[in-house]
């Protein structure tokens, strides 16, 4: 019975030391486990931050990109509404220059009028300058072929504009199509940017 007890004591020593044993190897790996977990976590916050970010900077380029092609239509259509304005303001004062005067009193009226009409012709054409020079600021990349075609184009109408000259509406009209054509190739490559 001696020999019995005892066996069965160290059997349950035995096994104690075993529960505590295996309970220290399974709180190591708990530990370990519960630490990768944490440090897998962390990587994933973190990618994931990262790519909420690139995508918050690419809404923000796209955005921006958008308010810099508007900004540029918005200057073209105004080039173009102040050049059809100009045409109109110089064909009166070509038609003022062809009237006949027959009294004096007649004709310092016609001066006063000339002198209106050719203020309001050198304001447009001010105002069409500065209108060019911030399509200019816009389109920078002078390799562009069709930057190029649009600001030859512009600065031919400009030097018509300096002459008093009327402009054709052909010659709008073409420009207008070759803007047209620059916006939206334009947005065609930002879509592709974006996708």
């Amino acid at each position: 019975m001696i020999i019995l007890a005892s066996t069965n004591l160290s059997a349950i020593y035995s096994g104690l030391i075993a529960a505590i044993v295996s309970g220290i190897v399974s709180g190591i790996g708990y530990w370990y486990s519960a630490k990768i977990q944490r440090e897998t976590s962390k990587e994933t916050i973190a990618t994931q931050k990262e790519i909420a970010q690139m995508n918050n900077n690419e809404k923000l380029f796209y955005e921006s990109q958008l308010r810099w092609n508007d900004e540029v239509r918005k200057l073209f259509a105004s080039f173009i509404r102040d050049s059809t304005a100009l045409n109109r303001v110089i064909e009166e004062v070509k038609k003022k220059k062809a009237e006949k005067v027959h009294h004096v009193r007649d004709a310092q009226e016609a001066i006063d009028e000339m002198g209106k009409l050719v203020q309001e012709a050198t304001e447009r054409i001010n105002q069409l300058q500065e209108t060019v020079s911030l399509i200019r600021l816009y389109l920078f990349d002078e390799d562009n072929p069709d930057v190029q075609l649009i600001l030859a184009n512009m600065l031919q109408i400009i030097r018509e504009y300096g002459k008093l000259e009327v402009v054709s509406g052909t010659e709008l009209s073409m420009l207008i199509d070759l803007v047209r054509h620059y916006l939206y190739k334009q947005m065609q490559e930002l879509r592709v940017k974006t996708a």
